[in-house]
C-alpha cells in the first residue's frame, strides 16, 4: 500500500492541498475511506458495524455542497460528537469540493462552487473549487471566465499556480 495515495490520509489528516494527480481518484469520498478494510483478507471477515453505530444526524440528509461554506462554529456545532471534526471546516469543504468535481454536473453544485471560489477564506477550498469547476463545468463560458478571474486575483502564490494549471492540464477534465 502506498500511504502517499491514501484517501483517508488526504481527506482527514492532511492540511495541505490534495496532490493534483490524486484528486480524480478520490471520487465521491468526502471523509475517510473503507477500501483497505474491504480488500484486506482480515477485514473481509470482520463483521459490519454500520448498524451498530448508525449514521450521524449531520450526515443523514447531507449534500456535499452544503458543507462548502460552513463557518468553524457552524461546523463544530453540526458535527459535535462526530469524527468529521478531525478534518476541520476547511478540510471538509476542500473534500466536498473535490467530491463535487467527481459527481454529475448540477447547477446548485456549480453555484455553490462558484460562491466559495470567490469568497472562501481558505485557499485550500478556493483551489479545490477551481479544480472541481474546471473538471465538471469546463464547457460553460461563464464558469471559465470566473475561473480566470479567480486565478488573477488569488493572493496565495501556490493556490494561484494550481488554479492556472486547470487551464493547461488535460487531465483535469478526465
Amino acid at each position: 500500500v502506498d500511504a502517499r495515495a491514501c484517501i483517508s490520509y488526504h481527506t482527514i489528516e492532511s492540511r495541505e492541498p490534495v496532490p493534483r494527480e490524486l484528486r480524480a481518484g478520490l471520487g465521491a469520498w468526502v471523509f475517510g475511506c473503507d477500501v483497505c478494510s474491504e480488500v484486506c483478507p482480515w477485514g473481509a471477515r470482520a463483521p459490519s458495524l454500520a448498524e451498530r453505530f448508525g449514521t450521524h444526524a449531520a450526515l443523514a440528509q447531507a449534500r456535499a455542497a452544503d458543507w462548502l461554506q460552513l463557518t468553524e462554529p457552524e461546523f463544530a456545532q453540526r458535527f459535535e460528537g462526530s469524527a468529521l471534526r478531525r478534518a476541520g471546516a476547511a478540510g471538509l469543504a476542500r473534500n466536498a469540493a473535490h467530491a463535487l468535481g467527481s459527481l454529475e454536473p448540477d447547477e446548485r453544485d456549480r453555484a455553490a462552487l462558484l460562491s466559495v471560489l470567490d469568497a472562501h477564506a481558505s485557499e485550500l477550498v478556493r483551489t479545490a473549487a477551481a479544480w472541481a469547476l474546471a473538471r465538471r463545468y469546463r464547457d460553460d463560458r461563464g464558469t471559465l471566465a470566473a475561473l480566470e478571474r479567480a486565478a488573477v486575483r488569488e493572493p496565495v502564490d501556490a493556490a494561484r499556480d494550481d488554479m492556472r494549471e486547470n487551464f493547461s492540464s488535460p487531465g483535469v477534465a478526465t
